[in-house]
């Protein structure tokens, strides 16, 4: 808006408004350009005050030939012109946050109702997910659509996406994107630490909140994590009152609650937020990169392109299904028979999200399963009833995800440490003290070179340091090499009356 100019006509006079900050409610700070025929006359000056608007008029009157007075009354007009430019476009700003759904017609609801009363509904979401390009990853696709639906729900899951460059984790999310109605996503690339303070109170209210790449947007993890535990948003901010002139405090809040989903490169996450979220791993194996391969080998041919032309049946399908979906309470009757484990801390978030896992198969299937009333407190409260069937796809999915969610190593750092604990058990010379190994990332290959130096314990990539009873990673480090891929050395100590 700053960048735009306003035009106001009066007779003859022509204003051109430019620099009007729409958030500055105290004051009216503009440069103002004041054209007569051939005569100009510009300045800067706040509209609000009385002895600006004197000193503009009489710097017009001496340098065009026009008088005070008129000047003064055009100005005072300007000041309404200006406020009401300066409402519409906060009007314009808090509706792009809060978009409204359009009105279901009769063919999209019988479209969403379809594919929502479809007995096998998640094969049918991995079907689609297939035909919208992603290939493979199944539980991955699930557990990512489910996070979605749980926007739904009154505590809503969170989902972090990890994986090198290029192995599909952008490619994921922006799938989930594409099936999830507009108004029910906001979408950023990066996040600066206040950005979300300032959002419309109810803009992330059972939204959809993605974020591309953490590595831009830790700063804003402090934000983050209060609206995945309360919900709410509130920030004090010391502010100048206009008519006393005194400083006031005055409250900015912004409700929840919103399903977060990140993704990164990096496995270096800060444990506060990676414990409030579902971690998934994409799958970088060459079998996986074989299935890509073929798919994109696929939609090149002519088959490919016709296969294209079902994609927006199946977006608008999704996205009235979506909008079908109410925002239920979930009840799990069989809750007080589920064993979960209770040896690490964490296993306290990870139960709770667990069942709210369940919860969100069975917003997903409400249509499926019985809806039932209670009253509570003189209110009449709807609810849907999880089954066995929701927990067992809830146990399918989790069994995947907590896997490597519970593990002190990473899926890559795992595979490095089952290749070195394969290689100890042969007593190879080399795993000696004091010698470095060196582990191609593109194959698995173990090569010894001779380190006389023992690098720092403390390296902050030792992410096999005294991991297990088998080997003592005294230390990592990467090295890039001149021609082909990294190598990571790591300088081991061999147990030998490990088992």
């Amino acid at each position: 808006m700053s960048a735009e100019a306003l035009i106001v006509e009066y007779e003859s006079r022509i204003y051109e408004i430019r620099g009007l900050n729409p958030f500055a409610s105290a004051r009216m700070r503009v440069t103002l350009r004041l054209t007569i025929g051939d005569s100009v006359h510009v300045d800067t000056l706040d509209l609000y005050s009385s002895r600006a608007r004197k000193s503009y008029s009489n710097g017009a009157c001496e340098s065009i030939d026009v008088s005070v007075e008129i000047v003064l009354a055009d100005l005072g007009k300007l000041i309404s012109v200006c406020e009401a430019k300066r409402d519409s476009a906060i009007k314009e700003l808090r509706e792009g946050f809060n978009t409204t759904a359009p009105a279901l017609s009769k063919k999209d609801e019988k479209m969403g109702m379809g594919l929502l009363a479809n007995p096998n509904l998640i094969e049918q979401i991995e079907s689609d997910m297939n035909q919208l390009g992603y290939i493979g990853e199944k539980c991955n696709k699930i557990l990512a659509y489910l996070v979605a639906v749980s926007r739904k729900l009154p505590e809503p899951l969170s989902s972090i996406t990890l994986s090198r460059s290029s192995a599909g984790k952008s490619a994921l999310l922006g799938v989930i994107e594409q099936l999830i109605p507009p108004e029910d996503v906001i979408a950023f690339s990066s996040l600066t630490p206040q950005a979300l303070f300032y959002m419309p109170p109810e803009a992330l209210k059972h939204k959809v909140l993605m974020i591309e790449e953490r590595h831009g947007s830790e700063s804003s993890d402090y934000a983050i994590r209060e609206l995945q535990t309360k919900r709410v948003l509130r920030k004090g901010l010391p502010i100048k009152d206009p008519l006393s002139g005194r400083m006031k405090t005055f409250m900015i809040e912004v409700e929840g609650p919103v399903a977060v989903m990140e993704t990164t490169t990096s496995t270096d996450i800060n444990p506060e937020n990676s414990n409030r979220c579902f971690l998934l791993h994409i799958d970088e194996s060459s079998e996986q990169t074989g299935r890509v391969m073929a798919q994109q080998r696929r939609a090149a041919t002519l088959e490919g392109f016709r296969r294209k032309s079902i994609v927006p049946e199946i977006v608008e399908t999704h996205h009235a299904a979506q909008r079908l979906l109410q925002t239920m309470r979930v009840v799990i009757p069989f809750a007080e028979n589920i064993y979960f484990p209770t040896k690490r801390i964490r296993n306290r978030r990870d139960h709770s999200r667990f069942l709210s896992l369940i919860q969100s198969i069975t917003c997903l299937h409400q249509f499926q399963r019985p809806q039932k009333e209670t009253e509570i407190n003189g209110e009449v409260v709807r609810y849907l009833e999880a089954t066995v069937a929701d927990y067992e796809l809830a146990y399918d999915i989790a069994r995947q995800v907590f896997v490597s969610s519970l593990d002190d190593l990473s899926p890559m750092a795992r595979s490095l440490f089952e290749l070195i604990k394969a290689n100890t058990k042969s007593n190879r010379p080399f795993f000696r003290p004091s010698y470095y190994v060196r582990v191609n990332e593109e194959s698995p290959r173990i090569h010894a070179r001779r380190k006389n130096t023992v690098p720092d314990p403390a390296s902050p990539n030792a992410e096999l340091r005294c991991v297990g009873q088998v080997v003592n990673v005294i230390g990592v480090a990467s090295k890039k090499r001149r021609r082909g891929v990294g190598s990571l050395f790591c300088i081991l100590r061999f147990l030998p009356n490990t088992k």
